[in-house]
């Protein structure tokens, strides 16, 4: 499968997670101009990239139908690629931007 990157994904993923993180910020009162301009650059830039072309793929594997099993199936791939360890990274981004790097957070491996 070719890998697309089109400005309309750029434009539509920058400002999907901008917005939807600004909005999150905002009720947790943790709004910060560096955090909104640095998830606007991962969404118009990383994100844009991933997410379409995984949704692409899933496109592939699994016909769109009306039917139980493609929409458990096609959820199923997608609730796979949203998994923790994306979450966790989307959250490095937001504590990197917002300059939060060491508040006594740390991953113990024992």
């Amino acid at each position: 499968m070719k890998m697309l990157y089109r400005r309309n994904d750029v434009i539509r993923d920058g400002l999907i997670y901008s917005l939807g993180d600004t909005i999150a910020a905002l009720i947790s009162d943790d709004f910060s101009l560096n955090r909104l301009v640095g998830i606007l650059v991962i969404g118009a830039t990383i994100y844009a990239l991933e997410i379409p072309n995984y949704f692409r793929w899933i496109d592939q594997q699994i016909r769109q139908e009306n039917n139980p099993r493609s929409t458990v199936g096609r959820s199923l791939l997608a609730m796979l690629y949203f998994n923790p360890l994306w979450i966790a990274r989307h959250i490095l981004f937001i504590r990197l931007f917002m300059h939060q790097t060491s508040d006594g957070v740390y991953l113990r491996l024992d």
